[in-house]
C-alpha cells in the first residue's frame, strides 16, 4: 500500500525557480498478489473479480502489513475536538501515556490516515500529526479506528483468471482508493 500525492509544480523557464503546489488530493493505492490456486478455488476469485463490474463497485481494504498500530493506541479512541477539513493533525482522547508511531495507520470517517511522526499523549489527549490531510471535517467524539482501519477501493484494472491444466495462475491486482 502506498500513498499517491496530488501535486503540481511551476518551473520558471528563465530562473529555474520551482514553485510546488500541494493539491490536497492524496489517495491510497494498493497492490495485491493472489497466489496460484487449484481450479475449484479459482472460481471464487473469478466471481470476486467479476463483482467489481469494471470500476462500479468497491471493496474495503486496510494496510495489510500494519493492520494495527505499532504504538500503544487501543481501546475506543474518539476525537477530542472538531477536526477541520484539510487538517494536518488530529487530537484523540485516549488513556494516559498512549503512543502512536510514525507510519501507523488509523481510520476516521472512512479515510485512512497515516501518522507522520511518533507522538505520546499529554494527559488523555494524543495529537497525531498526519502524512495525509483530512478530506472532510470530522466532529468531536467521532470514532477513530485502530484495528484494521478500512477505506473503500476500486479495482483499477480488468484482470482475469488464467486457467492452466491442473491449476490457475496467480493474479496481480491494483486498487485505488475510492473518494466517496
Amino acid at each position: 500500500m502506498q500513498m499517491s500525492v496530488n501535486q503540481r509544480v511551476y518551473a520558471d523557464p528563465f530562473s529555474q525557480f520551482e514553485q510546488p503546489t500541494d493539491m490536497l488530493g492524496d489517495r491510497w493505492l494498493a497492490s495485491v498478489s493472489v497466489p496460484i490456486r487449484v481450479h475449484a478455488d479459482a472460481a471464487a476469485l473469478d466471481a470476486f473479480l467479476g463483482s467489481f463490474r469494471g470500476i462500479n463497485n468497491t471493496v474495503g481494504l486496510w494496510h495489510f502489513v500494519r493492520p494495527v498500530p505499532r504504538g500503544t493506541l487501543r481501546g475506543a479512541p474518539v476525537l477530542a475536538a472538531l477536526a477541520a477539513q484539510f487538517a494536518s493533525s488530529i487530537q484523540v482522547t485516549v488513556p494516559a501515556a498512549t503512543t502512536i508511531l510514525a507510519g501507523d495507520v488509523v481510520g476516521l470517517g472512512g479515510q485512512l490516515l497515516m501518522a507522520a511522526a511518533n507522538a505520546t499523549a499529554v494527559g488523555t489527549t494524543l495529537t497525531i500529526p498526519l502524512v495525509n490531510r483530512l478530506r472532510k471535517a470530522q466532529s468531536a467524539s467521532a470514532a477513530v479506528t485502530w484495528n484494521k482501519p478500512t477505506a473503500q477501493f476500486r479495482l483499477l484494472m480488468n484482470p482475469g483468471v488464467r486457467y492452466m491444466p491442473g491449476y490457475a495462475e496467480g493474479v496481480s491486482l491494483e486498487f485505488g482508493e475510492a473518494i466517496l
